[in-house]
């Protein structure tokens, strides 16, 4: 399995969500490298929308799976002043919640219920090791 992202959105949230974006990109694949899902044919492609409260009727989350090319596109909606307002902690929070919704993406692309819970584990385990790094104090 393959795990890439991109974002959608407005404001102050599209630098704080690539900021979010590549702590979190490249810890995800490398713990799907060391797990089972190395192997399960499929590529999850997360893009979470976070736009202003003008702006959000006209983006809508829109997920959806695209069988032919086993791909997963996860698209939901996250909470702008929420992200915006947060901590760099709770932001990271925020950004892999929205992905806790893949589970019914994978299993219609052939993920038994204990690949799903795989990805489960990853995203908790990606979480804590991501808050760790943060909560870390830099060298003086």
């Amino acid at each position: 399995m393959e795990f890439w992202s991109a974002a959608e959105g407005n404001g102050v949230a599209i630098d704080r969500l690539h900021e979010v974006r590549h702590l979190i990109e490249s810890q995800i694949n490398a713990l799907i490298s060391l797990s089972e899902l190395k192997s399960f044919s499929a590529k999850v492609r997360y893009i979470p929308i976070i736009m202003t409260a003008d702006r959000r009727d006209r983006y809508p989350a829109r997920s959806r799976v695209e069988r032919k090319n086993r791909i997963y596109n996860c698209c939901p909606q996250l909470d702008y002043d929420a992200f915006v307002s947060g901590s760099p902690v709770e932001r990271v929070a925020i950004y892999i919640d929205g992905l806790r919704g893949c589970g019914p993406g994978l299993a219609k692309l052939g993920a038994t219920s204990e690949q799903v819970t795989e990805f489960d584990r990853i995203l908790d385990e990606t979480l804590q090791i991501v808050t760790e790094q943060l909560n870390r104090p830099s060298p003086t």
